[in-house]
């Protein structure tokens, strides 16, 4: 049923968006569905809205699959500064939080700034700030203020876009520190076509590392609308924890 209404929803921001002939420059560029944290910014303004549902399993099959809604508002506050919100929740949203590397927390409000564009040869760089706030957890108990900072470097290669992240996040139920790693190459197919694989790995000490990989496909229907599909799993230890995920992110027109 939740997934039916999903469907609704996006069915509706599909036609609304739609009957807007695109007015951008530049096509749509979102920071899902990959784990990686785009370079890319948003002009001052503009309001850019990623949403998306998340299915994960789990290889100990004690329990049911979680079913993750999440949704990203992003604003462009400068030429070099956005804004942002980060909303994820659903079935089984405390376990896929504690025992996922996909997951931040219900409510995270967010900025990117960028600290570095168009060198010639040294890449883009933004610095990407998380806060996960405590009081929006349906857990009552150990709950954070669990900040996250990411540094995100992106270069393009005519058809080809290499992106990496490296950053430190706190966990919002535990407080403990966790390192970040994601590599992400994106393959232009076509005028509307990407496909991309990616590696990320999160590290703690006196943790094994929990390394990952997934990878999708995007679909431009017009410079302000993207559909997306992905799938991924843990790699290199027992518990796979396979996912799935679809979404759509779309741009206001000015």
């Amino acid at each position: 049923m939740k997934l039916l209404n999903y469907g609704k929803l996006y069915l509706f921001i599909l036609l609304a968006v739609s009957v807007f002939e695109s007015q951008a420059q530049e096509p749509i560029d979102s920071d899902r569905p990959s784990q990686s944290e785009s370079v890319h910014l948003l002009q001052p303004k503009e309001v850019q809205i990623e949403t998306g549902v998340l299915v994960n399993t789990y290889s100990d099959s004690e329990g049911e699959p979680s079913v993750i809604g999440s949704g990203l508002i992003r604003y462009g506050l400068t030429e070099r500064v956005e804004a942002r919100i980060l909303v994820e929740e659903g079935k089984g949203s405390t376990r896929f939080y504690s025992e996922t590397a996909q997951g931040r927390f219900p409510v995270s409000l967010s900025t990117k700034a960028g600290l570095l564009e168009n060198h010639k040869w040294i890449p883009d760089i933004t610095l990407i700030s998380y806060l996960n706030l405590p009081f929006f957890s349906s857990d009552d108990e150990n709950k954070f203020w669990a900040p996250a900072f990411i540094f995100a470097f992106g270069k393009k290669l005519n058809k080809l876009t290499l992106e990496i992240n490296t950053g430190i996040e706190w966990d919002a139920f535990e407080g403990d520190e966790s390192y970040q790693a994601t590599t992400v190459l994106t393959y232009q197919l076509g005028k509307n076509w990407k496909v991309f694989g990616e590696y990320y790995g999160q590290y703690q000490s006196a943790e094994r590392p929990v390394n990952s990989a997934d990878a999708g496909i995007l679909f431009l229907l017009n410079d302000n609308l993207q559909l997306d599909l992905a799938g991924g799993s843990r790699i290199f230890s027992a518990g796979h924890n396979p996912f799935g995920t679809f979404g759509l992110s779309f741009r206001l027109p000015k």
